[in-house]
């Protein structure tokens, strides 16, 4: 009986020493297998998060460029800025070249008498103004509070110089000689009317002058025995090409 113990005990000791050599081995194993595994663990739970905070920066980023680019109550009020353009300059008018003219003697100018155009300069207007001694032609509007003087252009006087620069035009680089320009008692009607002007033109031969004055339409030219200049004289519409001479003053 004392042999059966014995060896039912060491049989037991043999037992539990098996299962106390294959027990400690996994339990060794569990903690370490849990650790190989904890760190894909541990990189998912990094991974969602970087990934939740980037969702949050770019939800607040969309929110604020939102809220920016919404229109607020000042803007919807301010008006855009106009910048102020400035009107262009007007072109310089063509005009003729000047003409050198010698209105009495002793004195000379040097001014364009008309437009390209035709149409006479504002200076030439002065100009002829003074050169035939007559005060410049005004037109007055009223109203009930006010009246205001205007300075016209008489239509002969216009003409009157659309003729001299015709003649000017023919003989390029040659002063025009006036003579008796502001003598209105000449005896003539065109020079009582301011219409008419006696005109030489240095270094021409008097025919040559008269040649180019009877071209002019509308246009009465004269001539005075014995004197260098020719009589220049605007006549109304339709009358043609008029000429006469003058034997009376030969002598002197």
């Amino acid at each position: 009986m004392r042999i059966l113990r014995n060896s039912i005990q060491y049989i037991s000791a043999l037992a539990f020493s098996c299962i106390l050599t294959v027990a400690v081995p996994a339990a060794a194993a569990g903690p370490h297998h849990d650790q190989t595994h904890a760190p894909k663990d541990n990189k998912h739970a990094t991974s969602g998060t970087s990934h939740a905070k980037a969702g949050h920066h770019a939800g607040t980023s969309a929110k604020r460029r939102a809220i920016q680019a919404r229109p607020t109550a000042e803007s919807k009020t301010r008006r855009p800025t106009r910048t102020a353009q400035l009107p262009a300059p007007a072109p310089e008018p063509c005009v003729h070249p000047n003409v050198t003219i010698a209105p009495k003697k002793g004195e000379i100018e040097h001014l364009a008498l008309t437009q390209c155009d035709g149409r006479p300069t504002h200076e030439a207007l002065l100009a002829i103004d003074r050169w035939l001694g007559v005060a410049p032609k005004t037109t007055t509007t009223r109203t009930r509070r006010h009246a205001s003087t205007q300075e016209t252009a008489a239509p002969g006087r216009v003409a009157l110089l659309a003729r001299l620069q015709a003649l000017a035009t023919a003989f390029p680089d040659h002063e025009l000689h006036l003579h008796e320009a502001c003598n209105r008692d000449a005896g003539r009607a065109g020079h009582a009317r301011a219409e008419a002007i006696d005109v030489e033109i240095d270094g021409v031969p008097i025919d040559k002058q008269l040649e180019v004055c009877r071209t002019l339409p509308d246009t009465a030219c004269g001539q005075i025995d014995g004197q260098p200049f020719v009589h220049l004289e605007v006549r109304r519409a339709g009358s043609g090409h008029l000429f006469w001479f003058d034997a009376t003053n030969a002598t002197k």
